[in-house]
């Protein structure tokens, strides 16, 4: 239905910074790029930390280092990171599928895919309100089969598309299902009644999908390069996942940025 010539979504309950349209406008009009991707902070309360991604200076980018930073976990998977032109979605067929959760990482990386020219500014235009009931911190069983169907399509796609990036996709597939496993062990039943064989049905359900991203993420562990230094992470988020013990690590790491005020 957009007719103009840029494309922007933001979720109803995070913040622009007031500067955020006229700078990026400007970053189009400077680097004639097709694509322009910025940064953000997180927003507890009225607190504002500092965003878990560093989304460097990289400037203006070609498509594969634009895909190399998306993989590594320099740039999150969040469509409001960027603002791209209403021809690029046109002229690639590029739609969000329909029925997924997590429909961002299924379509962000074929958006910068298609570009020629991306820029990244490390400028943080963006709010991102943190929320416990929110979509993005609950545990839904639907997340690990969409997870993984999405994860499919995205190794089909740089195989045929990007396929010097490989070995950097599955870094970011082990971090994507790993936010299930966070995801996961930070969910809890609802508050309303239900019977004991509705519990029952759920926590089978639970212990199906921790079993199959377990086994998922030791694959993907098995096929890093030990020289990597991307090896020792995931085997130190591995054991501490088996000793029960990242979740209170990753909370402690959100209370410390908070207490810090990182800005």
């Amino acid at each position: 239905m957009a007719r103009g010539d840029y494309i922007y979504f933001a979720d109803a309950d995070d913040l622009l910074a007031p500067n955020l349209v006229a700078k990026v406008l400007e970053l189009f009009d400077c680097f004639k790029s097709e694509i322009v991707a910025f940064n953000y902070y997180e927003l507890y309360g009225t607190q504002k930390t500092a965003a878990g991604y560093h989304n460097p200076e990289l400037g203006e980018v070609s498509a594969v280092a634009a895909l190399a930073a998306l993989f590594q976990g320099a740039f999150g998977n969040y469509v409001w990171k960027f603002i791209a032109k209403r021809e690029l979605y046109i002229k690639n067929n590029l739609f969000f599928p329909l029925g997924r959760n997590f429909e961002d990482v299924a379509t962000t990386y074929r958006i910068f895919g298609a570009a020629t020219k991306v820029y990244f500014t490390a400028e943080r235009l963006y709010f991102y309100r943190q929320r416990s009931s929110s979509v993005s911190h609950g545990y839904n069983s639907k997340d690990v089969d969409d997870l993984v169907t999405t994860i499919a399509e995205m190794e089909c796609y740089t195989d045929h598309n990007f396929k010097v990036l490989r070995g950097e996709l599955r870094k970011l597939e082990f971090n994507l299902l790993f936010m299930s496993v966070i995801q996961m062990n930070g969910w809890k039943p609802t508050t309303q009644l239900i019977s004991e064989k509705a519990k029952k049905l759920r926590l089978n359900s639970n212990l199906e999908d921790a079993h199959k991203l377990r086994s998922t993420l030791e694959e993907i562990h098995r096929k890093t390069p030990k020289i990597d230094k991307e090896y020792v992470r995931q085997g130190l988020k591995l054991g501490a996942w088996k000793l029960h013990v990242f979740p209170v690590l990753l909370q402690a790491k959100k209370a410390a940025n908070i207490l810090l005020g990182r800005r």
